[in-house]
């Protein structure tokens, strides 16, 4: 885990705009 390789981090990135969108969605959906 120490070194991120770059696909890491566009996992990482992808993971954390698709929580916010879920939780945006769900917002919106109560």
């Amino acid at each position: 885990m120490a070194r991120a390789p770059s696909r890491t981090k566009v996992t990482i990135a992808t993971t954390k705009v698709v929580t916010l969108r879920v939780q945006i969605w769900t917002s919106v959906k109560l």
